[in-house]
């Protein structure tokens, strides 16, 4: 398990939130589905629908970040805005800690 950092980038707002899972696909993904609404301005449920079609596409990567150690990036346009998303590695949460 490791502590993912996600920084969204969106309509001129930048968005960072942190979440635990095995693999960035994944963080990116549940880090999709539990993103607040209420913190980011004109982005509604809709919004937010397209969004996670877009991370549970199979065809949708991540791509490395170049001369990078776990940093990831990927990019997507929701209602004419783009969105783009960085993941960071963070930290290895040890199976046996409280947080993990």
């Amino acid at each position: 398990m490791a502590l993912f950092t996600v920084v969204m980038e969106y309509n001129e707002g930048t968005y960072i939130s942190q979440i635990k899972n095995a693999s960035p696909e994944n963080a990116l993904r549940l880090w999709g589905t539990s993103l607040d609404l209420n913190t980011i301005p004109n982005f509604g449920s809709k919004s937010k629908k397209i969004l996670l079609n877009e991370l549970l596409d199979c065809n949708h990567k991540l791509v490395l970040l170049d001369k990078m150690v776990n940093a990831w990036c990927t990019s997507l346009v929701i209602r004419n805005k783009l969105i783009l998303l960085n993941i960071i590695k963070t930290d290895t949460i040890p199976p046996n800690s409280e947080d993990g």
